[in-house]
């Protein structure tokens, strides 16, 4: 049987930074690499909240993204 194995974690904050000429939300992303793999949600979301003040556009959605092995056991 398989199991995954935890390498790596990183934070992406979506922010909004305006519109097209369409009227459509332009996106930009950034990201914050080498987190904890075990970090939990609420963490996350606090770290985002943290960083929103310091960020010249708005915070539209935040995201973690795992990065995990597979190994054979």
């Amino acid at each position: 049987m398989a199991v995954y194995s935890p390498e790596d974690a990183k934070v992406i904050i979506k922010v909004q930074s305006g519109t097209d000429s369409g009227g459509k939300p332009i996106l930009k992303t950034i990201s914050f690499s080498k987190c904890i793999n075990t970090v939990t949600a609420d963490k996350v979301s606090a770290f985002s909240a943290a960083v929103a003040p310091l960020v010249e556009y708005t915070v539209r959605a935040t995201y973690l993204q795992r990065m995990d092995s597979v190994e054979a056991a």
